[in-house]
């Protein structure tokens, strides 16, 4: 996907000097780490600059940035989608306040985030080794799952509110306030671009700027995992 910047490690200066001036151009619209924990995993004046950089990327974009030898203005503020992953131990690793949780919690990160955790079931790890070891059970093959192509829209494609599907949306927002001290405000803003994003998955035409109460469905079926309570993950209609 040409519009994924898809890195395995990133600093704010990365962002600042690679990824914004391609972000301003909308060439760019996503980051990928697929571990954070390399990029937290460093001395406090480097850590912090990166998670304060990705917090207003993700919200309410960047428009100015200073740093000790460049001056950076945007006339429009850039904004990106950010797709992260940490293991359950790195991410509550510490002693009680001092854990990577809780300072994401503290800086307001947590909040303009959808999290989603899982674990796997244990028929579902005795297929994995199975596929490991050969690919095959009771002589049959197992299938490998396909990965949806997603082509990048030549224009952006805006959608019209819908009010009484959203209202569908508040349970999941309410349930979220408890891990990020906030209102909900900006879960639930997240969880309409989910259903935009699905929407846009299924396919819409160009003069379709309607959701669906397909798109809300898919978005409630995935809300079991979106917590930090680290649920079995089981496949979804």
């Amino acid at each position: 996907m040409d519009f994924v910047y898809y890195a395995n490690e990133i600093t704010s200066k990365t962002i600042i000097d690679k990824i914004l001036p391609k972000g301003e151009q909308k060439q760019i619209r996503f980051i990928v780490i697929p571990d954070i924990i390399n990029c937290v995993e460093k001395q406090t004046y480097t850590r912090l600059p990166l998670l304060n950089t990705l917090k207003s990327l993700v919200d309410e974009g960047l428009t100015k940035i200073e740093t000790p030898h460049k001056m950076y203005n945007f006339h429009i503020p850039i904004h990106m989608g950010l797709i992260s992953a940490i293991t359950r131990s790195s991410l509550y690793a510490g002693q009680g306040r001092y854990s990577l949780f809780q300072d994401l919690r503290r800086m307001g990160f947590l909040s303009r985030m959808i999290p989603f955790s899982y674990q796997y079931p244990i028929d579902k790890i005795v297929k994995i080794f199975e596929y490991i070891k050969g690919g095959f059970k009771d002589g049959k093959r197992f299938k490998q799952t396909k990965i949806q192509t997603i082509k990048t829209p030549k224009k952006d494609h805006i959608f019209n509110p819908n009010i009484e599907l959203f209202s569908q949306l508040e349970r999941i927002s309410s349930d979220l306030i408890k891990y990020n001290d906030g209102y909900g405000i900006r879960t639930q803003k997240n969880l309409q671009k989910l259903c935009y994003a699905n929407a846009m998955l299924r396919g819409v035409k160009a003069n379709d700027k309607e959701v669906t109460q397909e798109d809300i469905d898919k978005i409630v079926s995935l809300s079991k995992w979106m917590n930090f309570e680290f649920n079995e993950m089981r496949e979804v209609e």
